[in-house]
């Protein structure tokens, strides 16, 4: 049995993440810190989507958008800390 509270906290989450996303824009950070933060939102809008019992064809959707997103993240960071950037 799923909580009341849990899609809230998923929200909440969710909303976090996006304001968290728009201010590392608005500050210039480098564009290739996104991909770990659209990973971190696909994997959420999965879970909500999985926790409001959606069709699980859309939860299939965000699990394999999630994918992409990892990978382009690990492609960055081995990229900066090979040009000796350091990593995050």
């Amino acid at each position: 049995m799923i909580s009341a509270a849990l899609p809230l906290l998923i929200d909440v989450a969710l909303a976090w993440l996006g304001v968290e996303s728009l201010w590392l824009v608005l500050r210039g950070r480098r564009i290739d810190l996104l991909g770990g933060q659209c990973a971190g939102l696909l994997l959420l809008a999965g879970l909500r989507l999985a926790v409001g019992s959606a069709a699980p064809v859309w939860v299939l959707l965000c699990l394999a958008g999630a994918l992409p997103a990892h990978l382009a993240d690990l492609h960055a960071r081995r990229a900066r800390r090979r040009d000796g950037d350091g990593a995050l």
